[in-house]
């Protein structure tokens, strides 16, 4: 499967950083982090993790670490611990 992200409306169109784990992408956007996932060769939303909004934002870059998702952002720095 391919990863087009086009700059229109849908979820590929306001990604931010992002971290893979497994068959998921993570994804910093304005309204907190995105889960998307592969569903039958296709990018689809799979959860929304609407509490992380005040500590993400489509400028911040995502790094998966042992404790969690590291974000880092013009602003700080901080681990998230998303369930």
């Amino acid at each position: 499967a391919t990863l087009e992200a086009p700059a229109g409306p849908g979820p590929l169109g306001r990604l931010g950083g992002q971290a893979a784990q497994g068959r998921s992408l993570f994804c910093a956007t304005d309204q907190g982090v995105l889960e998307l996932a592969l569903d039958s060769g296709r990018v689809v939303e799979r959860r929304a993790f609407p509490d992380t909004e005040r500590f993400v934002d489509q400028g911040s870059r995502l790094q998966l670490c042992s404790d969690g998702l590291a974000v880092a952002s013009i602003r700080e720095i901080c681990v998230l611990r998303i369930h």
